[in-house]
């Protein structure tokens, strides 16, 4: 069975710090045995830089 998580990142300041701060999140994640299924970037109300990572596991993989 393949479980699924979300990752959600923002910043106050630039798409350089929140693009960082995604790539970090990225690599922790594959090392804990996590693919990468998709990122999507955007706004919120207030205009602040976030994105959405969606990542995927097989159960029983570590």
């Amino acid at each position: 069975m393949k479980s699924y998580k979300i990752i959600r990142r923002s910043t106050w300041w630039s798409t350089n710090r929140l693009l960082k701060s995604v790539e970090k999140a990225l690599h922790n994640s594959s090392k804990d045995g996590w693919n990468i299924e998709s990122i999507a970037f955007g706004t919120d109300l207030l205009m602040l830089p976030n994105a959405f990572i969606t990542l995927s596991k097989i159960e029983g993989q570590q």
